[in-house]
């Protein structure tokens, strides 16, 4: 990515880290489990090694742990922004949907999970290369 590609973006994506966990999506009255790639306050990158139900939108559920606090997000509404079936697995693009007052308190969990993954990553060696 050059740099005015990475201008164009305004929000970074943080790769997610191991404090991630118990991360699912639910479709209808199906919990699926997948792993959490990318992150910011308005979107999440999933992976999972089989296609999830073809639906436009779902909800997620996952808990971030620091220190010794965890934030819980709970059936938190996103609908598919892109996805990406390749030949092991399948990645997805989700947006959350936080536009109802109610979500206020979900955005600030948003927010500060956002700001702990800034804290925590190196940009200079995103994958661990150089470790």
């Amino acid at each position: 990515m050059n740099k005015i590609d990475a201008e164009k973006r305004k929000l970074p994506r943080l790769l997610c880290d191991d404090n991630f966990s118990q991360c699912v999506v639910i479709v209808k009255d199906d919990s699926i489990p997948v792993q959490a790639i990318n992150f910011h306050r308005r979107g999440i990158a999933l992976y999972t090694p089989t296609p999830l139900p073809n639906v436009k939108s779902a909800k997620i559920s996952f808990i971030y742990r620091y220190d010794e606090e965890e934030i819980h997000i709970l059936e938190l509404p996103f609908r598919f922004a892109h996805i990406n079936e390749m030949d092991v697995g399948c990645q997805y693009g989700a947006c959350f949907q936080t536009k109802d007052s109610q979500q206020e308190f979900i955005t600030e969990k948003l927010i500060e999970i956002e700001k702990l993954l800034k804290e925590n990553s190196n940009t200079n060696d995103r994958y661990g290369l150089f470790e």
